[in-house]
């Protein structure tokens, strides 16, 4: 079984909630070495074409990016890949949405994985700063909540 952990976004402002999650993972040694050969982890910059080849192969997907759904900043939520299309409006801050890069690889082929959403709300993600005191705050305890599931996932 292959899951691959997907922080999308990018290195400025609350945008890298993801990056930020995938770089905290990375650090976790116990984790990678319960895990490895099972759990590969990455960043992509845009829900496009470059999520798709990162998700080929996969038979489950854990995502990880920042939300903009009017909730309180910081809130976490979980979604599942059937859940996601109710949440298409606000769940990407880019152009070409998840749920755009979703539906081309159920095109292509190319999304037989179990996906798993975890966006964390966010209130700007155009600043070139670092991550918010607020984000930062909520980042291990969203690395958790990816731990469990992953838990969840391998026990089953």
């Amino acid at each position: 079984m292959k899951i691959k952990i997907i922080g999308i976004g990018s290195p400025f402002g609350d945008d890298c909630i993801g990056w930020e999650v995938i770089k905290t993972l990375k650090k976790d040694i116990a984790f990678n070495s319960k895990y490895a050969g099972r759990v590969e982890v990455a960043c992509a910059d845009r829900p496009g074409l470059r999520l798709l080849e990162l998700i080929n192969g996969a038979d489950f997907v854990i995502l990880i990016d920042a939300v903009k759904s009017h909730e309180y900043l910081g809130k976490v939520i979980r979604l599942s890949g059937e859940e996601l299309t109710r949440f298409q409006h606000c769940l990407s801050s880019h152009g070409f949405g998840l749920m755009d890069a979703i539906k081309l690889g159920e095109v292509l082929g190319m999304m037989n994985a179990k996906i798993i959403f975890f966006g964390v709300e966010v209130e700007n993600v155009t600043g070139l700063g670092a991550l918010s005191s607020e984000l930062i705050a909520v980042l291990e305890p969203v690395c958790e909540k990816v731990k469990k599931e992953i838990r969840c996932i391998v026990s089953t």
